[in-house]
């Protein structure tokens, strides 16, 4: 292709602000680059901040809302999530969530349903 006689290059994938944006529309893909970006954070605050004492869980929870959860729905406005992104999104969600909570573990038994009764999050 060429533009004012400048050749422009065809490329099948290309990064633009931090995704990796595919010609053959991966969005599968970009989800879980965001899945690692997001565990890579809420790793990094889990000895700082989620198993601190002296913070509730209400600061927590806007710690949450203004950090990680915005990394995890960053495009999520353009792309169009399967059913597959959608439970990806949501695991994540959950196992930062537990963080929070102090329920490390899965026996803990909390659903996704209950997110509020986890954390209190605002909608």
């Amino acid at each position: 292709m060429e533009i004012d006689g400048h050749v422009i290059q065809q490329v099948l994938k290309f990064r633009y602000l931090g995704i990796d944006i595919t010609s053959y529309g991966d969005v599968e893909n970009e989800v879980r680059q965001q899945v690692v970006k997001t565990n890579k954070v809420a790793g990094c605050l889990n000895s700082t901040i989620w198993v601190d004492k002296h913070l509730t869980k209400e600061t927590k929870s806007r710690i949450y809302e203004t950090t990680i959860s915005l990394i995890m729905t960053y495009t999520a406005k353009t792309r169009t999530d399967a059913t597959k992104t959608k439970i990806l999104l949501e695991i994540t969600e959950m196992k930062v969530l537990r963080k929070i909570a102090g329920k490390i573990t899965l026996l803990d038994r909390e659903s996704s349903e209950n997110k509020n009764g986890i954390v209190t999050l605002a909608e």
